[in-house]
């Protein structure tokens, strides 16, 4: 669990919330009425939010780069066009 004060709530969503704007998913006024509510709550005392964080960490195998070699009398160019 991640916790975040005002401060870090406005930085998280502030992108989230413009293309919201920008999308037309939110009208100007609610964008507005949103951010003013998040501050009168913020005013009237502490203000946290939280959210899960799912973190994962993998290796992988070393794999060996693949080789690409020509077999004798091929001519490795077939197939090609000419430009």
């Amino acid at each position: 669990m991640v916790l975040a004060g005002q401060q870090m709530i406005r930085m998280l969503l502030s992108r989230h919330v413009d293309r919201l704007g920008e999308e037309n998913m939110l009208t100007p006024q609610q964008v507005r009425q949103w951010w003013s509510q998040l501050d009168q709550r913020a005013a009237e005392g502490p203000l946290i939010a939280g959210r899960g964080v799912f973190v994962v960490a993998a290796t992988r195998p070393y794999l060996r780069p693949a080789r690409i070699t020509a077999t004798k009398g091929q001519d490795v160019n077939a197939g090609r066009q000419q430009a």
